[in-house]
């Protein structure tokens, strides 16, 4: 899961998901957010199933069981955000001579946040 769909959806208590099985059996229930501790952004979503349904062929895992994979494992960070980067507001003080604030003054927001962007990738580029 990448931060941004994190962001999205760490707020609620619940969600109503829709999962399509492989042979097209479609489950819907409520599901609730639990977040798990980590490197990586996740949220657990914990579903009971209904007793009437059945499932058998349904493999169930609990984070309990020893045989729960780490799901962080061969994932980093880095590598989610080359799928989806997160973008963040930033407030900068600074002191500049005169004649740059006001050249600052008259861009747009739109504008200021692609020349940081392209500044600061030149910069990290080195």
């Amino acid at each position: 899961m990448s931060e941004v769909t994190l962001r999205k959806y760490e707020d609620r208590e619940s969600l109503i998901a829709e999962i399509e099985l492989e042979d097209g059996r479609l489950i819907s229930s409520f599901m609730f957010l639990k977040s798990l501790p980590g490197k990586l952004p996740r949220l657990n979503l914990v579903w009971e199933l209904d007793e009437g349904e059945t499932y058998e062929d349904i493999l169930r895992v609990s984070e309990s069981d020893l045989a729960f994979p780490d799901i962080e494992e061969g994932i980093t960070l880095e590598d989610i955000r080359k799928v989806e980067m997160p973008n963040e507001k930033v407030t900068l003080k600074l002191t500049l001579p005169i004649d740059q604030v006001e050249w600052l003054k008259e861009k747009k927001n739109k504008e200021l946040s692609q020349i940081f962007k392209e500044l600061l990738n030149e910069y990290l580029r080195g």
